[in-house]
């Protein structure tokens, strides 16, 4: 969904938007209305993300918080509305928590890189390269919303380091609404005969 905050018209990386009518417009199809903004913050977009972008988002009238969550480091900074201002805080510690007052949501930091094996505990760091794990395929295979099989599951298991690396930045890179035939970019070409077997039966959870 496209958001429509001041000139700029951006696709955020998770917004909730609260409210009885949350209405596209029909003439930009964007909708006007956030209530929280969550941006994940790339090296090549960061300073835009703190930068403009965020003046941009300080136009949502109904605006509550902005997060950006570091994808090489366990931190999390937000800024909450009080009053006609903004607050700003910043989450390391190993007990950590988010709080979303506005709509009711605690989340610790242990969910945000739960799914990123060198950040999953405290003092992990992206400097040396991460190492993905069958679990950690199937965990963002789910968060991204591809459909699943017992079948597929018993694939994704048999995968070595390598193949969980490019698996995960395929899941990453799927656009849209992932269907089962997705999984023909996920998995490796030596499973594709039992993968063809599977998506012609067509039976996922």
């Amino acid at each position: 969904m496209r958001l429509q905050a001041g000139t700029a018209r951006v696709y955020p990386d998770v917004f909730v938007a609260c409210g009885d009518t949350v209405e596209p417009d029909p003439e930009t199809n964007s909708v006007r209305s956030a209530t929280v903004l969550v941006e994940v913050l790339p090296p090549a977009t960061e300073r835009y993300d703190r930068g403009g972008k965020w003046l941009e988002y300080q136009t949502l009238h109904d605006l509550m918080h902005f997060v950006h969550v570091a994808q090489d480091q366990r931190r999390v900074g937000f800024f909450h509305r009080q009053g006609d201002g903004w607050h700003y805080e910043l989450l390391q510690g190993p007990d950590a928590v988010l709080r979303l007052a506005a709509i009711g949501v605690e989340l610790r930091l242990d969910d945000f890189y739960s799914s990123i094996p060198l950040l999953a505990t405290e003092g992990g760091d992206l400097a040396t390269q991460a190492t993905f794990a069958t679990v950690q395929v199937s965990g963002i295979a789910g968060m991204k919303g591809l459909p699943r099989s017992p079948d597929i599951y018993a694939m994704v298991t048999e995968m070595d380091a390598g193949e969980c690396e490019a698996a995960v930045a395929a899941i990453v890179g799927l656009v849209g609404t992932p269907a089962m035939v997705d999984w023909k970019s996920v998995l490796p070409e030596r499973l594709q005969n039992r993968l063809d077997a599977v998506l012609s039966a067509s039976t996922y959870y």
